[in-house]
């Protein structure tokens, strides 16, 4: 009887030192499989943030671009107009010289 009693503390103590050692096993392989995805996930936000900043730089550079582009044709607009007020204030100018110097002449 007594022997049956060690042998059932022995295998009691196997069976516990060796599902022990498979816990271990599974919580590493669990941590490690964390860590793996973990990595994973901060890899996909960094490609993520990445595209992101290309296309935010992609459409400053565009913004920029047309921003000169506009500034470039307002411009040549005001000159334009300017070019065409002087003319129109030349010919003013002239007309009234005109009619009042034509009153002096005479």
């Amino acid at each position: 009887m007594q022997s049956i009693v060690i042998w059932a503390g022995l295998i009691g103590s196997v069976l516990g030192i060796l599902t022990s050692i498979i816990g271990v096993a599974a919580l590493y392989r669990g941590s490690v499989i964390k860590g793996y995805a973990a990595e994973r996930d901060f890899n996909h936000l960094k490609t993520y943030y990445q595209s992101l900043a290309e296309a935010f730089k992609f459409q400053t550079d565009t913004f920029e671009t047309e921003f000169r582009e506009s500034r470039r044709d307002l411009d040549n607009r005001c000159g334009r107009i300017d070019k065409e007020l002087t003319e129109i204030k030349a010919l003013l100018l002239s007309s009234l010289h005109l009619k009042f110097g034509a009153k002096d002449d005479d």
